[in-house]
């Protein structure tokens, strides 16, 4: 009986704790209610901002995708622009006709944006009455933008040897601020236009291919940070690092894009200098710029996986700066027939070797 009136006690109080604990919550305010008749206005996930090159006459476009729960009626959205670049945003009225749940909103950021600076904006919705304080979809966008100015460097030559064994015309440019940015534009088109029938015969089908591909260039002691957050130190000078490069090719099987990603974008390579092997500035020109640029990353499809060829330069991209030239340091030995004790040799060198040494040893020539 002792234990059981022990037991009695024990849960008596457990009974008052938990009541107190319970008088003491007692204090808790709810939160504010959602506004009446609020039309759940968001902004759906989007790429806005970004960087444009100068323009003396004409603003730079941009557009925004606005979205609502609420389609009843016709409404007409206020929003805040904040940020470093809120005074050169130009923003619309973002409306919405009755039974209209997404609108496209085109905006203009002024061309008196500084060349080279970098500008940060936030659009938000904040008045309770169109946006929901409680739901997960976003009331505001983020929206960074840069104006900056590319030369132009003249005409290179591209090739990416995993589609293709030729060389096609490529505009190059650097970028006016930072002379270790270099840009390829429309580097598939005339391969596309090429080469397409052959791949759609053999059964492969085509994607959109990149229209421009921008690197950087990297000197030995910098270190590389990816767009998936890996660092890799650079060892050489000529490191180059690139976003994901869409190829224009669509795998028929897997039924995905196939893309060559820089290494140092994976976690299992990343870290290892060795990954810029293939993925560097192979010769330079007197003038400071490359020559010929490889890029040998791996050729992926997202959500399936893909092939390796990082470690080689037999299926790289292959760029022919203007003005540059690919070297050639061949050598062959050729061994002729020995007469009277004298064995006449003679070496074949490529256009680059300007001189060849040798050592006479006795023995045998095999």
């Amino acid at each position: 009986m002792t234990n059981i009136h022990k037991l009695l006690l024990g849960i008596a109080g457990v009974a008052l704790v938990m009541s107190s604990c319970t008088k003491q919550d007692s204090a808790f305010v709810p939160g504010e209610k959602e506004a009446e008749g609020c039309q759940g206005v968001y902004f759906p996930a989007q790429e806005v901002g970004g960087a444009y090159e100068p323009d003396a006459v004409n603003n730079y476009p941009f557009s925004i995708v606005v979205s609502r729960a609420d389609d009843k009626q016709a409404i007409t959205v206020p929003v805040e622009i904040t940020g470093s670049g809120k005074e050169l945003i130009n923003l619309p009225p973002i409306s919405f006709a009755a039974g209209q749940k997404e609108v496209t909103v085109n905006g203009e950021i002024s061309n008196k944006a500084e060349a080279g600076t970098e500008y940060d904006a936030i659009i938000a919705i904040t008045d309770n009455q169109y946006a929901s304080i409680y739901s997960s979809k976003p009331s505001y966008i983020k929206f960074d933008f840069v104006v900056e100015k590319w030369n132009y460097l003249g005409e290179g030559t591209f090739w990416d040897l995993w589609i293709a064994g030729d060389g096609y015309p490529v505009q190059v440019y650097q970028n006016d601020g930072d002379a270790s940015r270099f840009r390829l534009v429309d580097p598939y088109k005339a391969l596309w236009e090429d080469n397409a029938a052959a791949y759609l015969a053999g059964g492969w089908q085509l994607s959109p291919y990149a229209e421009k591909i921008d690197f950087t260039v990297y000197s030995a002691g910098e270190t590389v940070v990816s767009n998936t957050g890996y660092e890799t130190d650079v060892e050489e000078d000529g490191a180059i690092y690139y976003s994901a490069i869409q190829m224009g090719l669509h795998h028929p099987s897997y039924g995905a894009d196939i893309y060559n990603i820089n290494p140092a974008d994976f976690s299992s390579l990343a870290g290892d200098p060795s990954i810029f092997v293939w993925n560097k500035v192979s010769t330079w020109q007197d003038n400071g710029l490359p020559s010929v640029v490889y890029m040998s990353g791996q050729r992926y499809m997202y959500g399936v996986g893909g092939w390796g060829g990082y470690d080689s330069g037999d299926e790289a991209i292959v760029v022919l700066f203007p003005g540059g030239a690919f070297t050639d340091y061949t050598l062959e030995l050729e061994v002729g027939t020995s007469v009277e004790g004298k064995l006449p040799i003679t070496f074949k060198t490529g256009g680059d070797v300007s001189l060849v040494g040798y050592t006479i040893y006795s023995g045998q020539l095999s």
